[in-house]
Parts: structure tokens; C-alpha cells; sequence
């Protein structure tokens, strides 16, 4: 009996995850099923999981993502569960093969885990780019409107995730577009990936001093302002940007525009010995 759900990378078989986390399931409700399963993954029937599962098919890209959102992975675990699948599609489910592949890849897979995208301000503007009125899903496309600010690899790269983690999604006739589901941070929040993140924010609105002003806001205040009244400074900043985003934000915009807003202090006390 197994006491506590699977963990992916443990595994190079993605099937014998599977079998594992339906008997820890099945553990703990005995009243659940395939087609328990199969409706919280947003499948019609039982049937596809059944056929995975005798090795009669893979599961697609489209359902890969759905296995990472129902299984909550990280992105850790998510590139190595759509690598696993990959190689195993590759070497038509042959263990020795996986076995072998999975060896010479056991440095790249695990530690594929690459900015997470709420750290990525390239996952945010290529996910808002969807809304535009003129998108069009060309990689070409994207990067010009980005100024060829990311190359076609990053983007193509980017796109991938997105699905994957459930912020972008296909409409009934297959269009790309932007899910309800917002770019959000995982587990843990690494503070160098926030360092990193601003970084290049800060580098992009530097940037910016060169497009035309009637495109472009830059301002700044300098305050003397008492410790006291920091918490109630945040929340007014926090409450701007909610309202802000409200009263301007389109889902059929013509630009994608970037607002950043810093405040910090500019001095420190120190300590003196007279």
C-alpha cells in the first residue's frame, strides 16, 4: 500500500507513476476510479486513460498539461514528466530504451528547470500579447512585435510552458489565447530569481527613454517620508495598480504596455560614537 502520493522524478516510467499514485488513491477512497479521474482531468471518458495505461497510446501535449496542472507539478517536475513522455513516444514505450535514453539525458531533464515564469517578464507579455486584436500565432510575428527584444527559440520555448501550466490554452477552433488561469508563483519563492526578474525590468524601462515620449511615462518623486507610514505607502501603491490595471486594461488592446513602480528607501540610519 502506498501511504503518500508518488513523486514523478523518482520514476523512469511515467506509466508506473501512474499505477503507483491510482493505488494511493485508491487507498484512501475506495470509491474512486477512472472516471473519477478522467473528469477531473476535463476528458469526456474513462477510455483515454485506459489506453494509456495498456500502452496503447501517449498522452498528448494538451493532456500533459493537463496531468501537470492535476498533479500540481512544479516546473522541475513538469519538464521532466513531458521529457519522459517524449522518450518514451520516441522509443515506442521500450524500457531499455527509456532505460538508456534517460541516462544519457539524467543531467538535462532534472535540471531543466530554467526562470520560472512568474520570474519571466517574457511569459507575461507573450501571454498578453494573445489579447491583442491583430495576434497572429507566428513566432516571426511575436518577435517583431517584441521588437526582437527574445529570439524564436525563447518564444517558442515560452509558449510551450504557458500551455503547459494552464495560461494559455486552444479555443473550440484551435486559436491560442489566454486561459483564466493567471501566471502564478510556485511552492517557493527564490530571491534570486526576483533579483533577476527586476534586473531586467529595470533594464527594459531604461530602455524605454528612447521611445517617443508621447509613448512612454517616465516619473519620479523623491519623499521624506516617516517609517510609520510604510505599510499604508505599500497598500496605496498595491490599490493604484489594481485600479490602474482595471480602468486600462483591454483584452483587445493595440500595444502591450509595462508599468513598474519602485519605492525605496534612498537613505539609512546609521549610529555614530561621540
Amino acid at each position: 500500500m502506498i501511504s503518500e502520493q508518488p513523486n514523478i522524478i523518482e520514476y523512469k516510467d511515467y506509466r508506473s507513476f501512474f499505477s503507483d499514485f491510482i493505488s494511493y488513491k485508491k487507498s484512501s477512497n475506495p470509491f474512486w476510479s477512472y472516471g473519477v479521474w478522467a473528469k477531473d482531468l476535463g476528458l469526456t471518458g474513462a477510455s483515454t486513460l485506459s489506453m494509456i495505461m495498456s500502452g496503447k497510446r501517449n498522452p498528448s501535449t494538451k493532456l500533459c498539461q493537463n496531468f501537470s496542472n492535476y498533479f500540481d507539478f512544479n516546473d522541475e517536475q513538469t519538464d521532466y514528466f513531458v521529457n519522459l513522455v517524449k522518450i518514451q513516444k520516441l522509443t515506442k514505450n521500450n524500457p531499455e530504451l527509456t532505460a538508456m535514453l534517460l541516462q544519457q539525458n539524467k543531467k538535462k531533464i532534472p535540471a531543466k528547470k530554467g526562470k520560472p515564469l512568474f520570474f519571466d517578464w517574457r511569459a507575461f507579455v507573450i501571454r498578453e500579447l494573445t489579447k491583442l486584436e491583430d495576434f497572429q500565432e507566428d513566432i516571426n510575428w511575436v518577435r517583431e512585435r517584441l521588437n526582437n527584444r527574445i529570439s524564436n527559440e525563447e518564444i517558442k520555448e515560452v509558449i510551450d510552458k504557458l500551455i503547459i501550466h494552464g495560461a494559455l490554452k486552444r479555443s473550440p477552433k484551435g486559436l491560442l489565447q489566454a486561459s483564466s488561469q493567471t501566471i502564478l508563483p510556485g511552492d517557493s519563492i527564490s530571491r534570486e530569481d526576483a533579483r533577476i526578474f527586476h534586473n531586467e525590468i529595470s533594464e527594459l524601462s531604461r530602455k524605454s527613454f528612447d521611445i517617443d515620449i508621447s509613448q512612454r511615462a517616465l516619473n519620479s518623486s523623491t519623499l521624506s517620508v516617516k517609517e510609520e507610514n510604510l505599510s499604508h505607502a505599500k497598500k496605496l501603491i498595491r490599490d493604484f495598480q489594481i485600479e490602474f490595471s482595471k480602468i486600462l486594461e483591454e483584452d483587445n488592446g493595440d500595444e502591450i504596455f509595462q508599468l513598474n513602480i519602485q519605492f525605496f528607501p534612498l537613505t539609512e540610519k546609521k549610529s555614530y560614537d561621540l
